[in-house]
């Protein structure tokens, strides 16, 4: 009983321990599942558009039953930090709020039944006109104050020149385990230099969220430009390439998959065993940096993809008794909860996780988190080398002083291969 309350207690504080204060893109229903933001017509892309462009924001996500709710979205708008700027929606949008979501489709011909909704914004009854984060509230339309899934996007504009480089020469020596990050911030087009109190930049590796860096205060400043160069919070570590499973057919599977099997009602597919790896070299493979893509062989409609339940696992000697497991990746939003939590199965030595997924593409790591940290690390699971190829994502907020709101005023992908 004992054992059981601490590893509890444990699962809470490091819950908490990894919270992120603000909106993130998530379900708050088990019901829904699938939920994905992107440009449209762009899979696995970072859902971010420019102010002067003429692309949209595409919200889908499907509701685990043929008889659908009624639902709404509501659009807000967001700091840096993902939390409402307390602004009059006059003020960020023109055309009208909680709208109707219209756009659904049945499953057909699946094992699972599910309905499938997408909401494309700017659409004719609303439009952003700010830049910025926004949050998309969607809730049952009977109950709007009872929010069923939040969908996270933001706006850009192109006021900021960002230059970066991702080099492996970082405080702890040359080509270890580690990635250093340099960032420079140019603002010509900006008219003006932001103070630290005007400023956030945020800089993120690949999906995740417990390791991005929150930067203000830069090294130097040369004229018009703010520098970070060797500095410590843009020190990451590398880790290794992702893995992946391709489940898009029963048959022709590919990646990290031991078998597909159909055990009434439903299709299983068996993830091979994860482990420490026995050589401690570098191997190159292509992934997608922990992106997912839900797709079907000869399938071109969302909804006609089924879902399958995939079996986790990790072997290990014995249970950590000082941090937990998780099974990272996009299709959790790069956050670490109960829902992508391992549970140690002492009787076949190894840790597992059962999930409900649509049939796709998958990247995914294995990660350990501390008791009490917020950072997940990689190093007891896995090996981490510097030639890793990872992809960084900057964010540049400005707030003058005496505004209301943060402006997002650029946005930048970069890639160290």
């Amino acid at each position: 009983m004992k054992n059981r309350l601490f590893i509890f207690l444990t699962f809470i504080f490091c819950i908490i321990s990894n919270s992120f204060a603000g909106y993130r893109t998530q379900t708050f229903n088990d019901a829904y599942k699938s939920l994905q933001v992107r440009v449209l017509g762009i899979d696995m892309s970072e859902p971010v558009i420019f102010l002067d462009s003429d692309d949209k924001i595409e919200i889908s996500f499907d509701e685990m039953s043929r008889t659908p709710r009624d639902l709404v979205y509501i659009v807000e708008h967001c700091s840096a930090l993902w939390e409402s700027s307390g602004l009059d929606k006059i003020d960020y949008l023109e055309g009208f709020d909680h709208q109707d979501v219209t756009d659904y489709e049945y499953a057909r011909n699946t094992t699972f039944d599910y309905t499938h909704y997408s909401v494309v914004l700017p659409n004719d009854d609303v439009r952003m006109t700010l830049s910025g984060n926004y949050v998309v509230k969607i809730a049952d339309r009977e109950k709007p104050d009872s929010v069923l899934m939040t969908a996270c996007f933001s706006v850009s504009e192109r006021l900021v020149d960002i230059g970066a480089e991702v080099k492996s020469n970082t405080m702890y020596g040359i080509n270890t385990k580690y990635q250093q990050v340099n960032l420079e911030l140019g603002f010509d087009k900006l008219g003006v230099t932001p103070s630290d109190r005007e400023l956030i930049a945020i800089v993120r590796q690949n999906v995740r969220w417990d390791n991005a860096a929150y930067l203000n205060i830069p090294n130097f400043t040369r004229a018009n430009t703010l520098i970070w160069e060797n500095d410590e919070k843009l020190l990451f570590d590398a880790g290794n390439e992702w893995q992946k499973i391709d489940f898009s057919d029963k048959i022709n599977y590919n990646g990290d998959i031991r078998r597909i099997q159909y055990h009434r009602p439903y299709y299983h597919v068996d993830v091979l065993p994860g482990f420490y790896p026995a050589k401690p070299d570098y191997e190159w493979f292509e992934d997608q940096d922990g992106r997912y893509r839900i797709h079907g062989q000869n399938i071109t409609s969302y909804y006609d993809i089924d879902y399958s339940v995939v079996h986790f696992s990790y072997k290990a000697d014995w249970e950590w008794p000082d941090g937990l497991v998780f099974v990272a990746g996009d299709f959790n939003q790069g956050f670490l909860d109960e829902h992508n939590l391992m549970k140690w199965n002492n009787e076949r030595k190894q840790y597992e996780l059962d999930i409900v997924l649509k049939n796709g593409g998958y990247n995914f790591q294995y990660v350990f988190l501390p008791n009490g940290e917020r950072k997940a690390s990689p190093d007891k699971l896995t090996i981490s080398h510097w030639q890793t190829e990872n992809e960084y994502y900057i964010y540049v907020y400005y707030k003058r002083l005496g505004e209301r709101y943060y402006r997002l005023i650029g946005s930048k992908k970069i890639k160290n291969k």
